[in-house]
């Protein structure tokens, strides 16, 4: 008679393949998403330096040197002061999550008519959608934590009433653009849950729009009128809860804003056999390190430490400012009501 095996109903290979695929698909729904050098907001970075030890690394990068140019004085024999070329580091953090651990009783795998590439397939795949809104969701966090931090909250629109709804509108996006001055033109994203955007087309609709294919050109309206892609995402980062209406947030984003990597690709172990319980269980278990750095801020290890959860991410006292020009960061908030939501 044979034995069955842990491996009859779980084959970590299978679920791995199957979970960096799903994790693939649900990054590439956000749209910007792309390889270093892309021109994409959230570059991806495949880098060894960043998978070696501890829990931060540095970006080097140099300060903008003031009042380089001056005028020269054709008479003077007086000697020159020199300006220093100095520089700062943009620190990158380390996240470390795990997926699961999932169990399945013997028995149940016996019984079940699942085949073992089945139940693989399908706990990779959860694994990958797991994996994927754990890095979005720390990506939204991050961004908006480093905002919050910069100096006179300058990349910061507070338009939200908890008695008057202010809702979404090209105004508004086009109000905060405009907190790049000159550089608005670099904020070529939008970033918004789809209340938020369900405003927007509420205002498209009450311009006068006649026919569905009206509707359907409403992004490219975004898109021609203000120069910006705009994605939904209901992410709990993207939402506060308040008193008398909720506040909805808008992150907008300019190329390579943020960066991300991984120190420890999705990972799927070989299962274990726990025969500890009456039913004997087959326990499957992931693990997934990244790390997330803003351009023109560092994070904060002394005060946000190692590993830090959302919330760390999220706190303003987390993050520290390296910009010597505001407009190298390429992030900007909206907070502002939504009509659809409570």
């Amino acid at each position: 008679m044979a034995d069955t095996l842990a491996s009859d109903l779980f084959v970590p290979e299978v679920a791995a393949r199957y979970g960096r695929q799903k994790f693939v698909e649900n990054m590439d729904a956000m749209k910007f998403i792309g390889p270093e050098g892309s021109g994409a907001p959230i570059e991806l970075v495949n880098d060894p330096v960043f998978a070696s030890e501890g829990q931060y690394f540095s970006m080097p990068v140099f300060k903008r040197i003031a009042s380089l140019g001056t005028k020269r004085d054709l008479t003077s024999v007086s000697a020159v002061t020199d300006l220093e070329l100095t520089s700062g580091d943009e620190k990158a953090v380390k996240v470390h999550k795990k997926l699961g651990s999932v169990s399945r009783s013997l028995d149940a795998g016996r019984l079940s008519r699942a085949s073992d590439e089945e139940l693989s397939a399908e706990i990779g795949m959860q694994f990958g959608e797991a994996t994927a809104s754990m890095v979005i969701e720390t990506i939204l966090n991050a961004a908006r934590g480093a905002i919050a931090a910069m100096t006179s909250t300058l990349h910061t629109k507070d338009s939200w009433s908890a008695t008057v709804r202010t809702n979404l509108s090209r105004t508004l996006i086009n109000a905060i653009k405009a907190k790049l001055g000159d550089s608005r033109s670099k904020l070529t994203a939008v970033i918004c849950r789809s209340e938020s955007m369900q405003d927007l087309i509420d205002e498209y609709l009450g311009a006068g729009v006649q026919g569905i294919a009206d509707v359907a050109t409403q992004s490219g309206i975004i898109k021609s009128s203000l120069g910006v892609d705009i994605v939904m995402r209901d992410s709990a980062a993207l939402t506060t809860a308040d008193a008398g209406f909720n506040k909805s947030h808008l992150l907008a984003m300019g190329p390579g804003a943020i960066k991300i990597g991984f120190s420890l690709p999705m990972t799927v172990y070989p299962p274990f056999l726990d025969t500890s319980k009456e039913q004997v269980l087959v326990r499957a278990r992931g693990d997934v390190d990244y790390w997330v750095g803003i351009k023109g801020m560092g994070y904060n290890s002394g005060a946000g430490g190692a590993n830090p959860t959302d919330a760390v991410l999220l706190s303003s006292a987390n993050w520290s400012v390296v910009y010597s020009d505001h407009r190298e960061v390429l992030l900007a908030e909206l907070i502002h009501n939504a009509e659809a939501f409570a």
